[in-house]
């Protein structure tokens, strides 16, 4: 029997025990939504507590057998996730005040899908992946359809499950494909069969690697909503609850991006790295320019940040394509400034919105016109986050760009095959991110430039919803001011993944 080491779990244990405390204790109709909030508060500060201590003590981390690995960049990713939850907990409480949802359901779903996430970002095993993936999907079916009483949130819901499930199956043939051509289902296990092969020779069983890699790219392309897999993500956002948009942004692209990250460095390795650097580089270059251009032409703005969305799933790719020390490591900065904008936008959206998720009133750019003169902080605040969003300093959002871009510069301009595709990843990143400022600046300039239309309602900020923009506002600054110490912390992440890659077994 394998052997479980409980402390290493306890993130996993305090999400579980809320989300049953808050289906215990909170009335099954409806109501307890204060007890609810506060319990789903005291999991995510539980459960990220006890990741920092982890991420502290540095040890093998290590359970089940191999199977699961709460190592460094498991910990890492894992701590983006607790925070876009506990971002996503604190916009919540105003917005479940005017939308009829069960709030015990809510806040405990909430937990279950961010128990889901952690799972699939620490995993080291196929079927553990699977699990993990099962358990966020089922969570986030659920929650973008709970405001029930409205057709699009049930049109997201429905059009999520239909295409999540196309996702898994995809995701599950790979998975056949990988142990039918290896016979291990563990990446480690994977990862030492190909390395046995002859240097500069096809590994044995190529044509069911490469299927089954394409199939597992095809599945985790869905969820990190890259092109062409990406048609579900702008409705499914526009009709989900706004708080479970921005996690769903946030938690379901870290958790499929690490995974992805052990699929191509763990099992992978330096075996057919043409290929799997072709895919991910095409998948890039679409999403970066399909995300952008489609994202002119939006008048909601949640919808705009939808596609929005769908366009930075294009520059964490290219970090991915790039396959090198930097580009690992500007995908894992680049993370911390995205939950901190992302969170920060939708939940501005969800304040200035109007009663109801039916309907785009409440998200279109007209409500914006002259916020800054009605309600100076909270325009202030949506004015930081576009900029981080388009890469101007000084936001993280330019810190983070700007390490991407140099990761896949280093590739093009250095030795090795591809060089025409990294070229041209980096022109096409830098022409989406000038495109992009058309629209990101579109809503600055309704903020402050755009006298309002008869008479706007006024903005009423919810105290937490007040704390969660004033934190994500000033971190998005204080990221691109001081990109040290983030960007130190993913040299230790970095140096585990390769570890993992030089050794084929479990990180020290």
């Amino acid at each position: 029997m394998p052997g479980v080491e409980w402390g290493m779990l306890a993130p996993l244990v305090a999400l579980t025990l809320a989300a049953c405390l808050i289906l215990l204790l909170t009335p099954r109709g409806g109501g307890g939504g204060g007890v609810a909030q506060a319990l789903s508060l005291g999991g995510f500060v539980a459960a990220l507590g006890a990741t920092l201590l982890l991420t502290d003590a540095g040890t093998r981390v290590s359970t089940f057998g191999g199977m699961l690995v709460l190592d460094r960049a498991a910990l890492y990713m894992s701590s983006i996730i607790l925070m876009a939850g506990l971002l996503a907990t604190l916009v919540s409480s105003s917005y479940l005040a005017r939308v009829p949802i069960p709030a015990g359901e809510y806040y405990a779903l909430l937990l279950l899908a961010a128990l889901g996430m952690i799972i699939m970002a620490a995993t080291n095993n196929l079927l553990v992946l699977f699990l993990g993936l099962e358990v966020l999907s089922v969570a986030l079916y659920v929650l973008c359809g709970s405001a029930r009483d409205w057709p699009r949130p049930l049109e997201a819901a429905l059009k999520y499950f239909l295409l999540g499930a196309f996702s898994t199956g995809f995701i599950l043939y790979g998975m056949a494909f990988l142990y039918g051509a290896t016979g291990a289902l563990d990446l480690a296990q994977i990862g030492r069969h190909l390395g046995h092969a002859t240097v500069g020779a096809a590994p044995p069983g190529t044509p069911a690697l490469l299927l089954g890699l394409g199939l597992m790219l095809a599945g985790l392309g869905f969820k990190v909503a890259a092109v062409p897999f990406h048609w579900w993500a702008p409705d499914v956002y526009e009709g989900a609850p706004t708080p479970i948009t921005a996690f769903m942004a946030v938690g379901t692209k870290a958790a499929a991006f690490v995974a992805l990250l052990r699929l191509v460095i763990v099992a992978f390795g330096e075996t057919l790295t043409s290929q799997w650097t072709m895919a991910i580089g095409g998948l890039a270059l679409l999403t970066m320019v399909l995300g952008n251009f489609v994202a002119l032409t939006q008048r909601n703005v949640k919808r705009l940040l939808a596609w929005s969305s769908v366009a930075h799933g294009g520059y964490l790719l290219i970090a991915v394509a790039a396959g090198s020390d930097l580009g690992t490591r500007a995908l894992l900065f680049y993370f911390a400034s995205y939950v901190l904008t992302t969170a920060g936008a939708f939940a501005v959206a969800a304040i200035v919105a109007e009663t109801g998720p039916d309907g785009d009133e409440g998200y279109g750019l007209l409500r914006y016109y002259g916020l800054g003169y009605r309600h100076p902080g909270l325009a202030l605040a949506m004015g930081i986050f576009m900029l981080s969003l388009t890469g101007l300093p000084p936001t993280s959002g330019f810190i983070g760009k700007y390490f991407i871009f140099q990761s896949v510069m280093q590739r093009a301009l250095g030795g090795g095959g591809g060089r025409g595709l990294f070229l041209l990843l980096a022109l096409a990143g830098v022409v989406t991110s000038v495109v992009s400022a058309a629209y990101y600046l579109r809503v600055v300039a309704a903020l402050w430039m755009n006298a309002p239309e008869g008479e706007p309602p006024a903005a009423r900020v919810d105290g937490r919803a007040g704390l969660a923009i004033a934190l994500t506002a000033t971190g998005v600054l204080l990221l691109g001011l001081y990109p040290a110490p983030i960007y130190n912390l993913t040299q230790s992440v970095h140096a585990v993944l390769q570890s993992l890659a030089a050794t084929r077994g479990l990180p020290i």
